[in-house]
């Protein structure tokens, strides 16, 4: 039985990507480079098919990096043999992508479209022979890696700034890091994984397994056992089959999540050890021991678990010291976890810490694996990366899209913005309570003229990990002191909060399958079925659901389902027949999901936030922070298995539209997130968009959180201004008209982006502006131009 049912599991990962090669083929042919208008014919193609992509995933194909890379040559793109790309590379647009022999790719984005006032525009992308693109970073189209050439982590293709193309960036690139070898991975590595997975599961088989039990009895007891689709569809609409059903739903939501932590963790104590700070053996056995860890503690089994025990609270500093840290008091963790390699004996974490969401924290290199330390009060913000042998400072802060360097110590108090070089802008050199006790590095590691300083020159008396008054933030005051203006939520109301909104989310996600078998059944086994729903309407009682006789004496089926007959006369259908009646009324059944979804998540946007204003809005003086919790909680809702509802509408006037309920002012044919967001727009009602105006993979975040300190300021974005992949606005930034922000590029708190300009980096800068002929009064998304990249630059002043 289990060996039948592990078949058909194989078979979808193996073929269902490769209906995603063919409906590419079909509906797109191969990419080509150009500029095209938005909602054009060729932009609806392209948008159909990227969101297959997301849709289908790579299945089986990308257990391998051989697989991988042959399925990516089906889908049209150029890779060299040897070439290793990272499972989390956001990688598109195929046909105009070449990948070099033995190139490297990180998490990062590789892809050849990009949205440029008002139009898309697709154009190629090259990484070269033995060459890498880091962690986070962005390789736009029209622009290339050359050859032997290493981008650095959290930059872009853009950055010629010394020091982001050299070999030094390879060190800390993990497609470069040393695997086991094939025979230990696959007679160690493999089963290890395998049975961790297999012991997480173990609640929905149970389950299962009961379901089954209960069936078999009655087939002892002669009845048939899905001897045909009659059978099936009987089973299947069987109200005693409906606690099993929901069971094994629940199981998998609460129980999976901590059994496969908890036998990830006996692994980790029994198997792989503890890791120390130090060069790395070359030997097999380690190289298995740190394949071994990144394997079993990626970044969403942690937020699977940290998601039921309370996103920010004690429970996830008591995992992270089940794993090996050593965490502090009243750290504040991100709504999403960061990215880690799995050494997490490496990393400290101080009193009254403060993390942002979809960082990274990379203890480890090529050669070396370092402690990462963050001292009391340190705060790292969304979408950093801190890479192996980083000291931050009591109450230094490293801003949002920020790098903290390999074997960098950023000194108490200060503060430290982007990525230049991947490397760190200096905004506030630090109160200088520690300048005693470590060592300035040369000028060439300088920002702004304030010297970066090497960690291991640092006098371990400067690493404060004890809070005090000052490293105590709004957060540990209101929620462990109970000092607070209002009635703070305790962690048990809001676990419990957390399990009855799962419990209800399940239910609502499994409803429409649920229901669509039901009407199914009644569509195939109802005889004159219009007629019979109409006569049996709530204007009848109960008692006419029995059933009816025609005008011959014929009695006929019931209409509801739990006293239909599935095996009666004339009632035979094909699997056919019964795959076509379920998915029809699936059809309508997910219609519904989506109304309800949808009107559950404006009415709670408006029930817990209202209509966000300006201001300060402290953990300790205002509720804010705990009513977003609340909603962002509700808003889950929207997560559809390894999807989210909102990526089926991202690039669309539905996209506007959902904005606009949610209290945005956007307007008239804009273009927003196309290729997707992380995050969505988390606070719509203060943020203007004009006419015309193009947002892809961007963050537009109007709230800063810098050492527990939450604010909201308003962002205003003029007509025809365009935000690229992975840029990202401050609070109180305003974009003026025809304006542009290009890829990996971040627009600092209340920045003013002149009109016509074009800005990149981190922080960003003006690089060139358009003329003024270039950016003509809006009109509709129709008119087409062609301009390059190359060609872009020749358009200034």
């Amino acid at each position: 039985m289990y060996s039948k049912s592990g078949l058909p599991h194989f078979l979808w990962i193996t073929f269902v990507p490769l209906v995603f090669v063919a409906i590419k083929w079909i509906v797109i042919g191969r990419y080509k480079a150009g500029r095209y208008p938005i909602r054009g014919s060729y932009y609806l193609r392209w948008w159909f098919v990227d969101v297959c992509r997301k849709l289908f995933l790579r299945g089986i194909w990308g257990s391998d990096p051989r697989l991988l890379r042959f399925y990516y040559r089906m889908l049209g793109a150029d890779i060299g043999s040897g070439a290793r790309i990272s499972l989390e590379c956001d990688f598109a647009e195929y046909d105009l992508i070449q990948v070099g022999r033995k190139a490297a790719i990180d998490l990062c984005t590789l892809r050849a479209f990009a949205v440029d006032n008002g139009a898309m525009i697709l154009g190629p992308v090259r990484v070269g022979n033995e060459s890498s693109v880091g962690l986070r970073s962005v390789v736009a189209p029209f622009t290339q890696i050359p050859d032997y050439k290493h981008l650095g982590p959290v930059t872009s293709s853009y950055d010629a700034t010394p020091g982001t193309w050299s070999e030094q960036q390879a060190r800390v690139n993990r497609q470069f890091f040393q695997k086991p070898s094939k025979l230990l991975e696959r007679l160690i590595g493999v089963p290890i994984l395998f049975l961790v997975n297999a012991f997480s599961q173990l609640p929905p088989i149970g389950i299962l397994y009961a379901l089954l039990w209960y069936k078999s009895r009655e087939e002892a007891e002669g009845e048939h056992f899905f001897d045909s689709w009659n059978e099936v569809i009987s089973w299947l609409c069987d109200p005693r089959r409906i606690p099993f059903f929901i069971g094994i739903r629940l199981a998998r939501a609460f129980f999976t999540p901590f059994f496969y932590m908890f036998a990830a963790i006996i692994v980790k104590k029994v198997i792989i050890g503890k890791f120390e700070a130090g060069p790395r053996s070359n030997s097999d056995w380690e190289r298995l021991r740190y394949w071994l860890a990144a394997a079993l503690f990626p970044r969403k089994r942690l937020q699977k678990c940290t998601e039921l025990m309370g996103r920010h609270y004690e429970g996830v500093s008591v995992l992270y010291r089940l794993l090996g840290s050593k965490v502090g008091k009243r750290v504040f963790w991100p709504g999403s976890q960061p990215v880690t390699d799995g050494t997490f004996d490496l990393l400290e974490i101080g009193d009254d810490a403060v993390f942002g969401s979809r960082s990274a924290l990379i203890c480890t290199t090529v050669d070396h694996a370092e402690k990462i330390i963050i001292c009391a009060g340190g705060n790292v913000s969304d979408n950093c990366v801190v890479m192996a042998g980083s000291v931050i400072g009591k109450n230094a802060v490293l801003g949002s899209n920020s790098i903290c360097p390999e074997g960098t110590y950023l000194p108490s108090g200060s503060v430290w913005f982007g990525s230049n070089g991947s490397r760190p802008t200096c905004l506030n050199p630090g109160d200088n309570s520690d300048a005693e006790y470590y060592q300035p590095l040369n000028e060439e590691c300088s920002t702004d003229g304030v010297p970066q300083h090497a960690s291991n020159t640092v006098d371990p008396r400067a690493l404060v990990m004890d809070g005090d008054d000052s490293t105590l933030r709004p957060f540990g005051k209101a929620f462990y002191k109970g000092d607070a203006t209002y009635s703070v939520l305790s962690l048990k109301s809001i676990v419990l909060f957390t399990i009855a909104n799962r419990t209800f989310q399940v239910l609502f996600h499994l409803l429409p399958l649920w229901l669509a078998i039901q009407l199914g059944a009644v569509v195939l086994y109802t005889d004159h079925f219009f007629k019979e729903a109409w006569r049996n309407s709530f204007f009848f009682t109960v008692k006419e659901f029995d059933g009816y006789a025609d005008d011959e004496g014929v009695t006929h089926d019931q209409f509801l389902w739990w006293t239909r007959v599935y095996d009666n006369q004339g009632h035979w259908h094909s699997f056919i027949q019964v795959y076509c009646a379920v998915v029809m009324c699936f059809i309508l059944t997910h219609a519904l999901r989506v109304l309800f979804w949808l009107v559950i998540e404006l009415s709670a946007k408006w029930l817990y936030m209202g209509r966000r204003k300006p201001g300060r809005y402290n953990y300790d003086t205002s509720d804010y922070a705990q009513r977003w919790e609340l909603y962002q909680l509700t808003a889950k809702i929207r997560k559809l298995s390894r999807l989210n509802l909102l990526q089926f509408i991202t690039g669309t006037p539905m996209m506007n539209l959902y904005i606009r309920l949610n209290g945005g002012d956007v307007g008239k044919d804009c273009c927003l997130y196309p290729s997707g967001a992380d995050p969505f727009m988390p606070e719509p009602d203060l943020v203007k968009i004009g006419d015309g105006c193009a947002v892809d993979c961007a963050s537009i975040v109007c709230h800063l959180n810098t050492r527990g300190n939450f604010e909201l300021a308003k962002i205003t974005i003029e007509d025809k201004c365009t935000l690229r992949t992975r840029s990202r606005l401050q609070q109180g930034v305003v974009m003026e008209t025809g304006s542009q922000l290009l890829e990996k590029s971040l627009a600092m708190t209340g920045e003013i982006i002149g009109a016509r300009s074009v800005w990149q980096g981190g922080p960003a800068s003006s690089w060139f502006r358009y003329k003024a002929e270039e950016v003509a009064d809006y009109q509709p998304p129709s008119v087409t131009k062609t301009k390059t990249e190359v060609e872009m630059k020749n358009m200034v002043d």
